[in-house]
C-alpha cells in the first residue's frame, strides 16, 4: 500500500494539467473507477466519489477555480433540493430563475466582462467621453461553458 501510495504521490506532483492522454490519467481513472465500485449498492456515496474525483480531476489544472466550482454546485444544489421542498409551484419557478440567472452571471462576468468593457470604453470615446475602463486580466475557466449548463441542467 505505501508504494502504491508513494508511486501515486510522486506521478502526480509534477504540477501539470491531468490530461486524458497523460500519465497521470493513466493512474487517476483506475483509482477513481476502483473507489466508485468499492460503493457498489451505496448510491450517495458514489456521487460523493464522483464529486471528489470530479474536483480533484479539475483542480489539478488550476486550484483557484475550485472555490468557483464550488460555488455553482453549491447553488444548483441548494436550488434543486429547495424547489423539491417547496409547496408551491411558482416559487419553485423564482429559486429556479434565481438559480439559472446566478449560474449565467458567472459565466457572463469571465466570458464578457473585458469585452463589453472595452466596446463600452470605444463608445464613450467616440462620443467625445474619455473613460479610463478597468481591463480585468481574468483567466477564463476551462470548460466553464460545459460547467454551467450543466449546473443549470441539474
Amino acid at each position: 500500500m505505501s508504494v502504491a501510495f508513494y508511486c501515486f504521490c510522486v506521478i502526480f506532483a509534477k504540477n501539470s494539467a491531468v490530461l486524458f492522454n497523460s500519465l497521470e490519467f493513466l493512474f487517476f481513472l483506475p483509482i477513481v473507477f476502483a473507489l466508485y465500485w468499492l460503493c457498489a449498492g451505496r448510491a450517495n456515496l458514489r456521487n460523493l466519489v464522483i464529486v471528489i474525483a470530479s474536483y480533484a480531476f479539475y483542480g489539478w489544472w488550476d486550484y483557484r477555480f475550485l472555490a468557483l466550482l464550488a460555488l455553482s454546485t453549491a447553488s444548483s444544489y441548494a436550488s434543486g433540493i429547495a424547489i423539491e421542498r417547496c409547496k408551491e409551484r411558482k416559487i419553485g419557478k423564482w429559486i429556479c430563475a434565481a438559480n439559472v440567472v446566478f449560474n449565467l452571471s458567472i459565466l457572463a462576468f469571465f466570458k464578457y466582462f473585458n469585452f463589453f468593457g472595452e466596446n463600452f470604453a470605444r463608445m464613450m470615446d467616440m462620443l467625445g467621453w474619455h473613460t479610463d475602463w478597468v481591463m480585468l486580466d481574468i483567466l477564463l475557466p476551462v470548460g466553464i461553458s460545459f460547467y454551467t449548463f450543466q449546473a443549470i441542467g441539474y
